[in-house]
């Protein structure tokens, strides 16, 4: 049985930016980009696309070095200005184009 199939699955980093990760208590987000850094290198292990998504960035701003980093080559993230994923037209744009 498998858990994980490649064709219909995908890693989504969700809004990890300048403003909100500042936000947060040091320690917790030292810990959340920690955790996010073990699942994207699980991601590449295992050939898993990477959707990264930024909420309005020119008022949040970008994407952590960090993230970016860990993403690697053909980072682009979708831009949106609705919270939500599930309504933003951009992401439903980025992950149906996944192969």
């Amino acid at each position: 049985m498998d858990f994980i199939n490649r064709e219909s699955t995908s890693f989504v980093v969700v809004d990890v930016q300048e403003r909100l990760m500042g936000a947060m208590p040091e320690d917790i987000a030292e810990t959340n980009l920690k955790n996010m850094k073990i699942l994207l290198e699980a991601a590449k292990i295992l050939g898993i696309p990477v959707t990264v998504t930024e909420q309005y960035p020119k008022g949040l701003g970008p994407t952590i070095e960090e993230i970016k980093e860990s993403v690697g080559e053909g980072f682009s993230p979708v831009e949106k200005i609705v919270f939500s994923c599930a309504r933003s037209p951009e992401f439903e744009s980025a992950i149906n184009k996944i192969d």
